[in-house]
């Protein structure tokens, strides 16, 4: 087969590398494929296989193990530029495998989320999980341009894993940073039609027939496809598994989508194959750290505030309804306003202070073309000092007289977000009469509402610096540009924590310390203010207990007031006090209702972490989301409090609460314990493309059978 190495069919054997396998497979048809299974490292693997280093004491050359895919004549071209788009996304892969090492492709489908064959991570004819993979991408023979990068966090599918099927031979490398992927970019994928058989595709990767760590590519049409497969007659050899077939996207010409994963040759008369990317393996490719498929239309919603009009181009993307955009798509903005007024500034868009600006469809995306009506120039005024609001002309003017239309206007913007979330207000000068040189500015809040929590400076200044802390209740911000900074512009916008109750309201008033031209003079100036609400959202909840110390509980950890079109995504952090509890165990998934899910209880000193996806919508109101399971280690009368930290909370849709959520302190009982992790949850039938980690947390548990029911057993010490 075109692959680095055989796929031998599963065996039965014990595996030390992966205790409870046959417990494993039962539960994978108990829809428990999603169990996390990575390795944590030399001295816990070592432990776990009784002292065993594992070291490898003989190397195999894997891909010399397959069979030859290349039908005469042999079309595959070399790339010699592989620093050149699109090569510089495919990857050259060194597997490191208990039994052997050998080759693979990949490719780049997020910052740090390559994607490969399954084989490539999980092979049982070498040894189950691969101990890392190094990743190279646009390797050109022994030139590494972009450098490398080893992973061992290793991901792939049920139906590849547990039973070995080659219609999900797919996996993922998920990379320790996003250095490659920024450099390099990646490639969208997706999701294939049957009616689109007959195209034309790319498959480029790293033949171990070629001279060693070279580019090759070739392309010819997709001839036939299965359900999980796309059969195509594209030479390739041992070596390009895992390699990108892909096809130009009419309505972004400048991207690849990838439509399947190259995995094996001679699949058939003249033709190589690979799964081909389903709704399933795209949701996989999603959780994974992947864009949405390159065949969604993300939506541009458009929202006026006064009086005026929006010219937008192009109105929608090749085979997206109007007001619909491929992924990728710049569109262009420009708002006219009504006679007797003025357009003022945009949000939501690349720059919110030109006209015409862009907006980059990267998902839905909102903007609001603000317009204003020009003040009243009355000619007879005579201008005066505001004792604090405006700053005291030290020269005679030469010009015309200030007058109205000639103030600038400081002013802050309003937000408004659920309990524990956080919204940013823009704090802007808006018709400065001459170009700004400096300006310290000062926000007053309600610090029992609002909690100024980051800040990130506007563009076109020489220096932005906020003082979050500058006293208990107040922010300051100070700009300074030498040459000036002339019209409409943005100081900083400052990022608020709601803390208070839904209802409550935080007025933000602005006080304007200095406000100065490059020389030194003083601008006229008045000010805006704004505020900031608390409201009701998405809350998340979790359980008490008052149990006696040795004892186990499990207190469940919930979302409420979910609203449509349902939970897509989600991080929750549980802090709690070590000395008093311990977590030995949870369920990711109690209503067993998510597409994949999570538990680490390892994730920090004093923090459980727990996360899910489904992109499926439907899950409204109130959703169970984990259920912790305590040991108590502490003494009687004491408390453990549960802190909430919601590290990313997102609907279906990409919308939401979403934020670094700090969370209450939610009071509990004496102690907490519990019995260890809980996968018991119906017999749903099988889904070979749930997604199958090689993660810390199996590591900590050994399995047994307790009648025909999986039990889990607390972490061995």
């Amino acid at each position: 087969m075109g692959a680095c190495w055989t796929t031998a069919a599963r065996t039965a054997r014990w595996d030390p590398r992966f205790p409870g396998r046959r417990l494993l497979r039962r539960l994978h048809r108990q829809r428990m494929d999603r169990i996390p299974v990575m390795r944590r490292g030399k001295a816990l693997t070592s432990r776990l296989l009784g002292g065993r280093q594992g070291q490898i004491t003989h190397s195999v050359r894997i891909d010399t193990d397959i069979t030859e895919s290349v039908f005469p004549p042999d079309c595959r071209s070399q790339i010699t530029n592989t620093t050149s788009f699109p090569w510089r996304m495919v990857a050259h892969l060194y597997i490191n495998f208990p039994s052997g090492s050998g080759g693979c492709s990949g490719w780049f489908v997020g910052p740090h989320t390559v994607i490969t064959a399954g084989h490539c991570v999980y092979n049982s004819s070498h040894g189950g999980w691969a101990n890392y993979v190094t990743v190279s991408p646009g390797r050109n023979g022994s030139v590494k341009p972009y450098g490398s990068q080893t992973s061992d966090n290793l991901w792939s599918v049920a139906g590849w894993v547990f039973d070995g099927n080659s219609d999900y031979d797919y996996g993922a490398i998920i990379l320790p940073n996003d250095n490659l992927g920024d450099q390099v970019g990646w490639f969208t994928h997706h999701v294939f039609s049957d009616s689109q058989v007959g195209w034309t595709a790319n498959l480029v990767g790293y033949p171990g027939d070629k001279s060693y760590g070279t580019l090759w590519t070739c392309a010819g049409p997709i001839q036939s496809a299965t359900t999980h497969k796309l059969f195509y007659p594209i030479d390739t050899y041992g070596g390009q598994s895992g390699s990108p077939v892909w096809i130009y996207y009419s309505a972004a010409p400048n991207i690849r989508a990838g439509i399947a994963v190259h995995a094996y040759g001679t699949c058939g008369s003249g033709v190589n194959c690979g799964p081909r990317i389903t709704g399933s393996v795209s949701s996989n490719f999603q959780y994974w750290g992947a864009g949405p498929p390159n065949n969604s239309c993300y939506t541009l919603s458009k929202t006026i505030s006064g009086c005026g009009s929006l010219k937008i181009e192009p109105p929608n993307s090749d085979g997206c309804p109007d007001n619909k955009y491929s992924p990728g798509t710049v569109v262009e903005l420009t708002a006219n306003a009504c006679t007797g007024w003025d357009w003022d500034r945009w949000s939501g868009t690349n720059n919110n202070y030109v006209n015409p600006t862009t907006v980059t469809m990267n998902g839905n995306r909102s903007v609001t073309a603000y317009f204003i009506q020009p003040p009243t120039i009355t000619p007879t005024y005579t201008p005066t000092k505001t004792a604090t609001k405006t700053a005291t002309p030290t020269r005679t003017p030469t010009a015309t007289p200030t007058i109205p239309g000639q103030q600038a206007i400081v002013r802050i913007g309003s937000g408004q977000a659920p309990h524990c979330s956080v919204a940013t207000v823009p704090l802007e000068i808006l018709q400065p009469p001459v170009p700004v040189g400096a300006a310290t500015i000062d926000i007053v809040y309600n610090p029992a509402i609002a909690d100024p929590t980051g800040w990130d400076g506007g563009p076109g200044w020489d220096m932005v610096q906020c003082s979050l802390d500058y006293t208990p209740h107040t922010v300051r911000c100070t700009a300074i540009s030498a040459t000036g900074v002339p019209g409409n512009s943005l100081v900083a916008d400052i990022t608020f924590h709601c803390v208070g109750d839904p209802g409550q309201c935080s007025a933000l008033d602005v006080s304007v310390v200095t406000f100065t031209d490059p020389e030194g003079d003083p601008i006229p100036v008045t000010d805006q203010d704004g505020q900031f609400c608390c409201t009701d959202g998405v809350r998340a909840r979790i359980d008490s207990a008052d149990v006696p110390p040795g004892q186990t509980e499990s207190v469940g950890l919930e979302a409420l007031e979910v609203p449509a079109p349902g939970l897509g995504s989600y991080i929750v952090d549980v802090h709690y006090d070590p000395s008093i509890v311990e977590p030995v165990g949870c369920d990711p998934d109690p209503g067993n209702v998510m597409f994949s899910s999570f538990c680490n209880t390892d994730y920090a000193p004093g923090v459980v972490r727990c996360g899910g996806f489904q992109p499926s919508e439907g899950l409204t109101g109130q959703v169970a989301l984990c259920d912790f399971i305590f040991l108590a280690v502490g003494e009687i009368c004491q408390t453990s409090d549960l802190l909430l930290g919601v590290e990313e909370f997102y609907l279906t849709d990409g919308t939401g609460p979403a934020g670094r959520h700090r969370g209450r302190q939610y009071p509990r009982g004496r102690c907490l314990r519990g019995r260890g992790l809980q996968w018991l949850g119906p017999d749903e039938g099988r889904d070979d493309d749930r997604s199958v980690r090689y993660g810390p947390a199996l590591w900590r548990r050994r399995l047994r059978r307790s009648g025909t029911r999986p039990v889990h057993l607390p972490a061995r010490r």
